[in-house]
């Protein structure tokens, strides 16, 4: 994300501009679906962003944590599952 605000002076929520060939992307391990959530008001993609892990394979029992997210300005949501 940072090296595509670098070189376009936004952020983007198609995670395929960020080098990933499906969107959303696997993590590396594979229990997670990743994506960058569209804009909002209070988050514009002009300024920042929010990314967004889902759960899934045997990952997706876990209760509690199912979708953790990150957002540029550092807060991680839940806050428990971090």
């Amino acid at each position: 994300m940072e090296q595509f605000y670098l070189d376009n002076k936004s952020y983007t929520t198609n995670i395929t501009q960020l080098g990933y060939k499906v969107s959303p992307a696997p993590s590396m391990e594979g229990y997670y679906k990743i994506s960058a959530l569209p804009a909002t008001e209070t988050c514009p993609a002009a300024n920042c962003y929010v990314l967004q892990a889902v759960a899934v394979k045997s990952q997706r029992h876990d209760k509690d944590c199912k979708k953790i997210m990150l957002g540029s300005n550092g807060k991680k949501m839940p806050a428990t599952c971090w």
